[in-house]
């Protein structure tokens, strides 16, 4: 069953993707299926590039100028400096999400080497070497942000953390369709109106109006994936009479709906996604934290419900799968815990934000911002390899011939 519906909008349109997969696979200028989703990664990459020019200024400029330590909201009880490197232990910590990013872009390259049939969903890589750069991006920039925590900088430290968090999400959803869900504009656009509204969280004098603009986007957002994952990729207006006309059948006729595990399963996700920001609204927390939080319980559901049809199904779930999902929970669980311990804070004063200094908590050297930066990252890598390797039982089936869920 096609759990997207067959009324929506395709990129390649005008292209019969199943004759050029059987007939034309030696045809490099006609694009295959799995081509539509390495736009991601080149877009990801164009961004990198001009989003990598303010960051190498910055840095110049600190270095040509001395870092003024006034301005840092560094923590104080817990630094060491290296080559006039102020809090080298927060800077060097970052080089593990590095190390396990390419790690793991190492292991897809490899790993698609042993499957022989060229419509596997395998050959759907180009979300997932998304996410393997956005993880070591991430240790770049956040290496950069660490040299000087400051309100200027914020945004290379938390950017590529939301869009690896986005991008796992979108991959799972995607992982056995052809047809594209979401289309790689809209995708950035999103990530580019949570950063801006990530920068503008750390103003004080927004605070009693940040929740706007935050709740209205995530509402609307949480709407349109719901739309497009049962609906399928219509435009707004057609969203908006699809869903409609929907609630009135519902409500006149009563019945089960089509494809009613997934329509479960959007409810739950919409349902924790509601809840979890009128929590963090009423709690005033960052958009950092909300985004996490979100993201994180949203692909955790999204995970069980994939593990839960897999089950259904009668598909194969190999143990060391099993060992790796049991991994990534306490991975994630303690991460999030030592993120929940901020050592500074650049929305408070320096003053205020001293009082939140703590000792070292590893050989004397790390703090327990440190300690997430090791979590994070090993709980990115974990949580990398199980969905990779999720369907490794069917690395040699048609995508046609597997359910779509």
């Amino acid at each position: 069953m096609d759990y997207l519906g067959s009324n929506r909008i395709e990129l390649y349109e005008d292209l019969d993707l199943h004759s050029i997969d059987s007939n034309n696979n030696n045809n490099k200028d006609i694009p295959k299926w799995y081509d539509i989703f390495n736009h991601y990664y080149k877009i990801l990459g164009i961004v990198s590039i001009f989003y990598i020019i303010p960051a190498i200024q910055y840095l110049f400029l600190q270095i040509n100028n001395d870092i003024d330590l006034e301005k840092c909201f560094f923590n104080h009880k817990c630094h060491t400096t290296v080559y006039n490197m102020y809090s080298f232990n927060n800077v060097s910590s970052n080089i593990i999400y590095l190390i396990l990013g390419f790690i793991f872009l190492a292991i897809v390259s490899i790993s698609t080497r042993f499957i022989d049939n060229p419509d596997s969903i395998y050959h759907n890589k180009g979300i997932i070497i998304s996410l393997g750069w956005s993880m070591v991006l991430e240790g770049v920039f956040s290496s950069i942000f660490h040299l000087c925590p400051s309100e200027t900088n914020f945004q290379f430290d938390t950017t590529f953390m939301i869009i690896f968090c986005c991008f796992m999400g979108l991959y799972l959803i995607q992982r056995r369709r052809k047809k594209l869900v979401f289309d790689y504009y809209s995708c950035f656009l999103f990530f580019g109106l949570l950063n801006i509204l990530n920068v503008l969280d750390l103003k004080k004098e927004l605070i009693h109006f940040q929740w706007i603009p935050i709740t209205i986007l995530l509402l609307v957002t949480s709407f349109k994936i719901t739309t497009n994952i049962y609906l399928g990729r219509l435009s707004w207006l057609d969203s908006c009479r699809q869903s409609l006309v929907l609630l009135k059948q519902w409500f006149l006729q009563p019945k089960s709906p089509d494809n009613l595990a997934i329509f479960i399963n959007l409810i739950i996700l919409n349902l924790v996604n509601i809840t979890s920001l009128l929590l963090c609204n009423y709690n005033n927390f960052h958009l950092s934290t909300i985004l996490l939080l979100i993201t994180i319980m949203d692909n955790s559901i999204i995970i069980c419900y994939y593990l839960f049809m897999k089950f259904y199904h009668q598909e194969t779930i190999y143990k060391t799968n099993i060992v790796l999902f049991l991994l990534i929970i306490p991975t994630w669980v303690l991460s999030l815990y030592f993120y929940t311990l901020p050592t500074s804070d650049k929305s408070l004063t320096h003053l205020e934000s001293d009082k939140l200094n703590s000792p070292c908590v590893l050989f004397n050297f790390y703090d327990t911002h440190d300690i997430w930066h090791f979590l994070s990252a090993i709980g990115m890598f974990l949580s990398l390899l199980f969905v990779w390797f999720m369907d490794w039982d069917l690395k040699n089936m048609s995508i046609d011939e597997i359910d779509v869920f």
